[in-house]
């Protein structure tokens, strides 16, 4: 019997029937894929997840930025996450209705400016004297928003462009200015298709800031027989 279900196990028709069933169940279940709070987004525990590629998501989880400064084009869901990561967040939003409605709910850490004039948007980040250490292209006006957020990025900073599948003048604008870009392609909150979210970096000082801990994958298989630490190799 044992050797009968091991053989059909290895049979394609098995893998396509536990694709079927454990795909949507990590995406609904585990993660909350279509989950929303009003209009944000929210994992299945309720806690907002950003509009980026679940994988660009996962890796920032696993950094810590609780004493970095965050600045986003577009502000959403993503706000309140990054409010409950970082030192601050401050966002610049064009939509006036979106605005207001954030403005509302916004969290005590965060910053919400309104520009809805689109040739003045991309560069309400000059009107702060600091800088930012990382910096999020995810709202309109991107290519000048992204190139505007290069003279206000830390030394090691992160600029984060999300869908950079949709604007490749952007991404070689900012690989021609220097940056390295590192993809993360996948599946984002609410969508049905894959996307892409690159960070652009200059060295890999801002990786260092990782957490001590091992994130577990979200709906991946746990190895029995041992631990982390018990021969982990």
């Amino acid at each position: 019997m044992k050797f009968l279900i091991n053989k059909i196990k290895k049979t394609r028709l098995y893998r396509y029937l536990i694709t079927v069933i454990r795909i949507p169940f990590i995406f609904i279940r585990l993660r909350g894929h279509i989950k929303q709070d009003g209009w944000l987004s929210v994992n299945k525990d309720g806690k907002f997840v950003p509009w980026i590629s679940y994988p660009a998501a996962d890796f920032l989880d696993n950094l810590d930025t609780s004493k970095l400064k965050i600045f986003e084009y577009g502000s959403g869901s993503s706000t309140f996450w990054w409010s409950e990561k970082a030192l601050s967040i401050t966002s610049v939003e064009m939509d006036k209705d979106w605005y207001e409605y954030m403005l509302s709910i916004l969290p005590l850490n965060a910053e919400l400016h309104l520009c809805e004039n689109g040739f003045d948007y991309p560069f309400v980040i000059e009107e702060f004297k600091h800088n930012f250490d990382i910096i999020v292209v995810d709202g309109a006006e991107r290519y000048k928003s992204a190139k505007a957020a290069i003279n206000k990025l830390v030394d090691n900073g992160i600029i984060i462009l999300d869908n950079a599948d949709w604007y490749p003048n952007t991404a070689k604008m900012l690989r021609t200015e220097g940056f390295k870009q590192i993809d993360f392609y996948g599946f984002s909150p609410m969508n049905s298709f894959p996307e892409c979210t690159s960070f652009f970096i200059q060295d890999l000082e801002i990786f260092s800031k990782r957490q001590k801990q091992n994130k577990s994958v979200i709906g991946g298989n746990i190895i029995k027989g041992g631990t982390l630490d018990d021969k982990d190799y």
